[in-house]
């Protein structure tokens, strides 16, 4: 840590990334919620300075952050890359789901979902993305190609009554 801090006085960065919290911190036990707070002590000592730090941390097993959820407290927003569910690896362009689970200062659109896609073509890399409610939007497709509803809420793990919404909503805006 001493050299961390040698290296933060030397060059006085604006933006810090930690890569990742697990070996950052092997102090304590990661499930408990006191083992945090040196580390969020130190960040908001940082935060003071007007430096922004970024944290890189594991999933567990079930796709949620490893150990507390104390972690959480101080931050200003938490990004959770996943792949999505439709997503098979090895077929078709590289994906990655961007959502964000906690956002203290945004709201609406700035916190949709975003589905960012990389492409290779040849030797060039293209990246796309769309924002939105991704899920939505495909049971809408879903719903144009006569899937039941039954068999969308099953495809895509959402409830019975939120795909009833869905279609609600999908005819109101005239995508039906």
């Amino acid at each position: 840590m001493r050299r961390v801090q040698n290296t933060l006085t030397t060059y006085n960065p604006k933006v810090i990334f930690i890569d990742n919290i697990s070996t950052f911190d092997r102090t304590g036990n990661e499930n408990e919620a006191e083992s945090w707070s040196p580390i969020q002590e130190w960040a908001v000592q940082h935060r003071k300075k007007g430096r922004s730090i970024v944290f890189i941390h594991h999933a567990n097993k079930e796709g949620k952050q490893r150990g507390s959820h104390k972690k959480e407290d101080v931050m200003d927003a938490v990004i959770k890359l996943k792949r999505p569910e439709d997503y098979i690896q090895g077929e078709g362009a590289a994906k990655i789901l961007v959502q964000y689970t906690k956002a203290r200062h945004l709201s609406g659109e700035m916190v949709q979902d975003i589905e960012v896609t990389l492409h290779s073509e040849d030797d060039y890399f293209r990246w796309e993305w769309e924002q939105g409610d991704i899920t939505y939007r495909k049971a809408v497709e879903m719903m144009k190609n006569h899937v039941s509803l039954r068999d969308i809420a099953e495809e895509l793990t959402v409830g019975k009554s939120t795909v009833h919404r869905w279609k609600a909503k999908a005819q109101n805006e005239n995508l039906l």
